[in-house]
């Protein structure tokens, strides 16, 4: 058997119903600088002509490896691209984004001057395809606090833009029946002291926000029940620290719900659910800091302030918007 190198990255594609977007996805990650990979694509049980574009691939580059499965979704899609994955280190790239040349190998550059267990870069959303700029040797990097971490919305609770060392998630798999938050809760657990983070300050994974994506449709009603998964945890969890971020999530899900449903003809109804969420987290703020406690009263009495908020981060809701108001 041909010896692992040691500074090979495991990359798991998730694969379900992309075709449109797989070839520039696999082609921006088998493209880039860093030639130390194994694509560790899982078709997820996919309807269309996915399969035959992976296995294209496969037969011509052979660091790619197919794993074909029926539709069990995300999560098991990634739990068993883990099981197969060889490297290091891993990575996750969604087959609908891509990332830039340099993506694979500033992280490990940033994983080699900080010697962090998760490097993590910048995303930038987008609509459509865009020219990939020059950067220079050699990235920029830092490490990171947690306190800095939470403040970056966009990328702190996402699987894709980071490294990880596979020694940091050992045995930690996604939680099955979680999506679409699967992320978010597989992110929590490295959220701790002994945990290090470094980033590095360059926009190197493309988010792309397609029309159809879970974020621009009305999925909010799924992510209801994945704050029971979060409440559980909080009940169980004796680290106070951890307890306030689950707090923090589950009152962030909510308002996330009860925004990306607000075009829904039964939006009375789904507010009402939300509203019984937020009864239920309320006496729980006693464990978040003032500032938070403030933020979440003022965001769970005023969804209008909540929806500024989820603006200035990503505006293309704004799109996402008209078009729900055209067509209800």
């Amino acid at each position: 058997m041909r010896e692992t190198p040691a500074g090979l990255i495991s990359v798991i594609v998730p694969v379900y119903n992309v075709e449109p977007y797989l070839r520039r996805c696999l082609d921006s990650v088998l493209g880039g600088a860093y030639p130390e990979l194994e694509v560790v694509c899982v078709n997820d049980g996919s309807a269309d002509g996915s399969l035959a574009i992976l296995r294209e691939y496969e037969a011509r580059d052979g660091r790619v490896l197919v794993v074909d499965q029926e539709n069990r979704g995300l999560s098991a899609a990634r739990n068993a691209g883990l099981e197969r994955a060889r490297g290091a280190y891993i990575a996750f790239v969604d087959s609908d984004d891509w990332v830039h040349p340099r993506y694979f190998q500033d992280l490990m550059e940033g994983r080699r001057r900080s010697g962090a267990d998760i490097v993590l870069c910048e995303a930038r959303v987008t609509g459509g395809d865009a020219p990939d700029e020059h950067y220079p040797d050699p990235p920029p990097v830092r490490e990171i606090s947690l306190a800095e971490l939470e403040k970056r919305p966009l990328e702190k609770d996402r699987a894709w833009g980071k490294l990880y060392t596979r020694s940091v998630i050992g045995g930690r798999r996604f939680q099955t029946g979680a999506e679409p938050v699967e992320d978010m809760l597989f992110n929590l657990a490295f959220r701790r002291g002994d945990v290090r983070f470094a980033l590095v300050e360059r926009p190197l994974y493309r988010y792309f926000m397609r029309p159809d994506s879970a974020v621009h449709s009305q999925e909010g009603r799924s992510r209801l029940k994945t704050v029971c998964f979060l409440l559980e945890g909080i009940a169980e969890e004796k680290d106070a620290a951890m307890r306030r971020r689950r707090v923090a999530q589950a009152h962030k899900i909510v308002f996330s719900c009860r925004y990306l449903e607000m075009f829904a003809p039964d939006y009375a109804a789904i507010r009402a659910q939300c509203a019984a969420y937020l009864a239920r987290l309320r006496p729980l703020r006693r464990d978040l800091a003032l500032k938070e406690r403030v933020l979440f009263g003022a965001l769970a009495r005023c969804p209008w302030l909540y929806r500024l908020w989820r603006i200035h981060d990503d505006p293309t809701l704004l799109q996402w918007e008209r078009s729900k108001k055209a067509h209800s």
